[in-house]
């Protein structure tokens, strides 16, 4: 093990500590149980020290710091058998008096909120760290849900272009036991630009078009949540290698499949 402090996953019971959960309130420990079970976790990790191994040769561990998450761990473990897993810092022998350091100066009256978790009363206010904890988990879950979005409007641009291509291969490829090719047919004017662009209509559109009408025309292409911000923060462009130089996430392909695939 290196002087880098790893944060792990280790069993619950393989970590053991001197003290007492009746040092704790059992409110207080049934309700951070019941918020851990809800988060499928602890949110700090323990800190812990190897001590050695049991008679199975499993690694054993002291507890350092986080006695109270530790016992509504193993309360949550209870209620859950699957929670038997927690998130642990392992510290090595001789790290002690850095540790011991950090935590002081984290836990000083500069750094410390004033009791936001604690009532007028002074009891444990367990509805506000149910709000705190509900709040974090939405914010992840919105996130998220941002992440997905973005995530399916680049592959219904890359489906396009693939149902494209597969359609225009599809349309070029003779058919098998037919002894007479037949004669192409030359498509009309309008069928040759049609589901095209040329550069300096789609110019003329970047430079013109409100920032949702572009958004409309090409926010289902591949990476455009990351180039659109750049075409409305650089235009008016001259050329399409404009485009190119000023905005590094709109390249040649990007041109390529806009071009040959348009649905504007």
């Amino acid at each position: 093990m290196t002087n880098y402090i790893g944060d792990w996953l280790l069993d619950i019971v393989s970590i053991a500590t001197n003290r007492s959960a009746d040092e704790f309130a059992r409110e207080q420990i049934e309700a951070i149980a019941h918020a851990i079970v809800s988060l499928r976790g602890v949110i700090n990790p323990l800190i812990v020290r190897k001590v050695g191994y049991n008679a199975d040769g499993e690694e054993q561990y002291e507890l350092v710091d986080g006695h109270l998450q530790y016992f509504a761990a193993k309360r949550a473990m209870e209620i859950d058998p699957k929670l038997e897993m927690i998130r642990a810092f392992v510290i090595e022998n001789g790290q002690e008096t850095l540790f011991q350091r950090q935590i002081e100066l984290l836990r000083s009256p500069d750094t410390v909120p004033s009791a936001r978790l604690v009532s007028d009363q002074g009891s444990f206010d367990y509805q506000r760290l149910r709000n705190e904890l509900e709040s974090l988990l939405n914010g992840k879950l919105g996130e998220l849900a941002r992440t997905i979005r973005s995530e399916l409007t680049n592959f219904k641009g890359e489906l396009i272009s693939l149902v494209n291509l597969l359609t225009a291969q599809k349309q070029t490829t003779p058919k098998k036991g037919r002894e007479t090719a037949e004669k192409p047919t030359i498509p009309n004017k309008s069928q040759q630009t049609k589901g095209k662009i040329t550069a300096q209509e789609f110019i003329d559109l970047v430079n013109n078009l409100s920032e949702q009408e572009l958004y409309d025309k090409l926010g289902s292409y591949r990476n455009s949540d990351k180039f659109l911000p750049d075409l409305l923060k650089h235009r008016s462009f001259t050329s399409i290698k404009d485009i190119i130089e000023k905005v590094p996430q709109f390249t040649r392909n990007t041109w390529d499949t806009i071009r040959l695939n348009w649905h504007g």
